[in-house]
């Protein structure tokens, strides 16, 4: 039985409810594509890592710098205080 991407997103979306993640930044992504270097997520035990290229007909992924140095700067920051919005929304 093959996986349909919307089941995919949604396993992926319960995981990262449920499990520690953080966000990665690939040292080997074609920057020229998408304007500069995309983050993607990686969540605890859960195969892959899933770029932020956004949803939906009009969406442009995320950027979070145009060199490595400021992507994985701009990275490490988000990486820290994600935990701390998520404990917020749950409180």
């Amino acid at each position: 039985m093959k996986t349909t991407k919307q089941e995919i997103e949604m396993t992926v979306q319960e995981a990262m409810e449920t499990r520690r993640w953080c966000y990665y930044i690939n040292p080997t992504q074609d920057s020229h594509a998408t304007g500069g270097f995309v983050p993607s997520v990686v969540i605890e035990n859960f195969p892959g890592h899933y770029p932020a290229m956004g949803k939906g007909e009009c969406a442009a992924p995320w950027v979070w710098g145009d060199t490595l140095k400021k992507a994985e700067t701009t990275c490490r920051r988000v990486s820290v205080i994600a935990p701390f919005l998520k404990s917020q929304r749950q409180a």
